[in-house]
C-alpha cells in the first residue's frame, strides 16, 4: 500500500487440470496494481504470465493476459468506465495461436440518484493462427455491440428501463461489419418481499 490509495499484489499459481482426459500442469504469475491519482480517477492493470491450456487444441501453451481498467467520475453527474483484456497465446514450441481483445466502454449521465442514461460499447476481436488449429477456424472475427439504457427508479422496489441495443459481426466469410440484431426493450422490476 502507498500514496494516492496506491496497492500491488503479486501472486503465483499451480494447479494440475484435466481437459479431455489430459493432466495438464500449469505455473502462472500474477500482479495487480491500482491508484487513484486524484479524487474520481482510478487506474487499475491485472497481469498475469504462464502456462495455460489451449482449449481449442487439447495442449499446453504460453500466455500472456493483461486486464487495464479505467474509472473517471469527471464531475457529479459523468461516470466514464473502460475495461480491457489483451490475451496473447503461443505454443510451446513459439509460433502464436491467437491473440485476442475485448474492450468495454461505458459512458453514464446521472440526472439525479433516481434516473440515469448509459452508453455502452463492447468490442472484441481475435486473429488466429490457422496453421496451429486441428480444426478449421476464421483468421479473423470481430463482434461489436452497443447499447443506450435509460433507468428511473420509482421508489425502492420499482425501477423501470427503457432501452435500445444491437450487435455487429465481422469474420472471414464477411466483407464488412454486418449487423445480426436490433432490439428495443421495456422493463419494469419489482422487488417483493413476502
Amino acid at each position: 500500500n502507498g500514496p494516492k490509495q496506491w496497492f500491488v499484489m503479486v501472486g503465483g499459481l499451480t494447479r494440475d487440470l484435466l481437459f479431455d482426459d489430459v493432466m495438464f500442469k500449469e505455473n502462472k504469475i500474477s500482479i495487480y496494481t491500482q491508484i487513484r491519482p486524484r479524487g474520481g480517477l482510478f487506474f487499475g492493470v491485472w497481469a498475469r504470465v504462464g502456462d495455460q491450456v489451449d482449449f481449442a487444441n487439447t495442449r499446453l501453451g504460453d500466455q500472456i493476459r493483461v486486464r487495464p481498467r479505467i474509472e473517471w467520475n469527471m464531475n457529479e453527474h459523468l461516470l466514464a468506465r473502460v475495461q480491457s483484456s489483451f490475451v496473447r497465446l503461443d505454443s510451446k514450441e513459439g509460433p502464436n495461436i491467437f491473440d485476442a481483445q475485448i474492450h468495454d466502454m461505458r459512458l453514464t449521465w446521472q440526472f439525479s440518484n433516481r434516473s440515469f442514461v448509459r452508453v455502452t460499447m463492447q468490442h472484441q476481436e481475435v486473429q488466429r493462427n490457422q496453421a496451429m488449429y486441428f480444426d478449421e477456424v476464421d483468421a479473423e472475427s470481430r463482434n461489436i455491440g452497443r447499447q443506450l439504457l435509460y433507468s428511473y427508479k420509482v421508489n425502492p422496489q420499482t425501477v423501470f428501463f427503457l432501452g435500445y441495443s444491437d450487435s455487429h459481426i465481422d469474420d472471414d466469410d464477411l466483407d464488412t461489419l454486418t449487423s445480426t440484431d436490433r432490439t428495443f426493450f421495456m422493463k419494469l422490476g419489482y422487488a417483493w418481499t413476502p
